[in-house]
């Protein structure tokens, strides 16, 4: 009965981990299709998401470097989990 208690409280961390990094990677996600939807609102529109129906998409060279860097940002991040876990 000991060995099964310290078995259970030495994989406890283990799962704890893994579902961190499967709610970690479900919040990146979402955070990805959030931006997508910000920062192209004529597609969030076409979804019916009503609340950027009042704008429209920057296509200024600002604007398109921003989104470059933040999909680079979000690649990064993506790097960091290992499919073994999620």
């Amino acid at each position: 009965m000991r060995y099964r208690t310290l078995l259970c409280f030495t994989l406890l961390p283990a799962l704890s981990v893994a579902q961190t990094d499967a709610d970690r990677l479900r919040k990146l996600f979402a955070d990805y299709d959030e931006n997508r939807l910000r920062e192209t609102p004529e597609l969030a529109t076409t979804l019916g998401r009503n609340e950027y129906n009042h704008l429209w998409t920057d296509w200024s060279l600002a604007a398109q470097e921003r989104r470059r860097a933040e999909s680079e940002k979000y690649l990064r991040e993506l790097e960091t989990f290992s499919t073994a876990k999620v």
